[in-house]
């Protein structure tokens, strides 16, 4: 179980800098300072909550300010259509029950 949970953060991982690799390729410069970002409406819509009581300027000024380019990065990522895209792919539904079935 160990050596599963190992892999899957790997993978997880690895996910998430592609996404953010091609996030940072991105036209629109939004941060995580901006409630109208993809990754604030990302959420919003997969989640269907009203994000606009959370001030993101405040909630996310440390990172803004220390990792701009993680801001930016993170403010692109659109996390509902990595996972629809995710679930819906038989390459990676093949590598988790290949990880699932190790021992």
């Amino acid at each position: 179980m160990r050596l599963y949970a190992s892999r899957f953060r790997a993978l997880v991982a690895l996910l998430l800098a592609i996404s953010s690799h091609r996030a940072a390729g991105s036209t629109t410069c939004k941060t995580l300072l901006d409630s109208d970002s993809t990754l604030a409406n990302s959420l919003a819509s997969w989640t269907e909550t009203d994000l606009s009581p959370i001030d993101f300027p405040t909630v996310f000024k440390e990172i803004d300010t220390a990792l701009p380019w993680l801001s930016k990065c993170a403010a692109a990522i659109d996390p509902k259509a990595i996972y629809t895209s995710l679930a819906s792919s038989s390459t990676v539904k093949k590598c988790l029950t290949t990880i699932e079935n190790v021992n």
